[in-house]
């Protein structure tokens, strides 16, 4: 599976070439050193495999998920962080279980 975040900008206000940012309506600004962030691809791996099914509707099942599967940094978005709502930012995780109906 595969997620993908689509390419965006930092900060929808007014800039200038310059890349000052002025708020509508506001008299201060601030630079923007860079106003866009890249589109971003996570590749991720879902596995499951029936141990038991049975007619009466019972299910063993064991599971594997590993998500970023490349262990991909986000980019920064604004400062040094990126931001945690939009982009992966705990890296590589690895899920491992059962699912059982009875």
């Amino acid at each position: 599976m595969v997620k993908f975040i689509a390419a965006g900008q930092l900060s929808n206000l007014d800039c200038d070439s310059s890349l000052t940012c002025v708020p509508p309506g506001g008299s201060s600004g601030y630079i923007v050193s860079q106003n866009h962030v890249p589109a971003y691809f996570y590749e991720n791996l879902n596995l499951a495999y029936d141990v038991l099914q049975r007619p009466d509707g019972r299910q063993l099942q064991v599971f594997l998920n590993i998500d970023n599967i490349t262990d991909k940094d986000p980019p920064p978005t604004g400062g040094t962080q990126s931001n945690p709502n939009i982009y992966d930012v705990i890296g590589r995780t690895y899920r491992v279980g059962l699912r059982f109906r009875y």
